[in-house]
């Protein structure tokens, strides 16, 4: 399986839209889509970052092997998690001041990022959803 092949199929099993994905690795819904349709490929970097992003090996990403994980499932998931609790935190305290003009030192923004870092990866990602919708509103 292609490298294209293989990035349309992980957006699809997590039930991402390219759009999805594009925002959460700062990247246009265009060069994802150029990605999985073969017409470009990501730098190192950003292929780093997609297999980060869907908790698969770059080698894996790339189709050189079926085995999608080559290190620790626990302590990748892990690392995804704490890093999807700090985007949160940001994403959140940015989002409520931009809406309220709030301080970041109110009690509650802190009592919600206490309960963030409780929240499994996709609980994390349902609360983005859930922020990004109340945003566009």
């Amino acid at each position: 399986m292609s490298f294209s092949e293989r990035l349309k199929k992980l957006r699809k099993e997590y039930g991402l839209r390219q759009k999805d994905v594009a925002k959460d690795l700062n990247l246009t819904p265009s060069a994802i889509g150029f990605y999985e349709q073969g017409k470009r490929n990501p730098d190192y970097k950003i292929l780093s970052e997609l297999a980060d992003y869907f908790e698969v090996s770059v080698d894996y990403l790339l189709g050189r092997t079926n085995e999608r994980r080559l290190y620790s499932e626990k302590s990748q998931t892990q690392t995804k998690e704490a890093n999807m609790v700090k985007e949160t935190k940001a994403n959140t305290l940015n989002s409520l001041q931009k809406q309220n003009n709030l301080s970041p030192n109110r009690e509650d923004l802190i009592m919600l990022t206490k309960q963030a870092k409780k929240l499994s990866p996709e609980a994390v990602k349902a609360l983005i959803k859930f922020i990004t919708a109340i945003e566009e509103d």
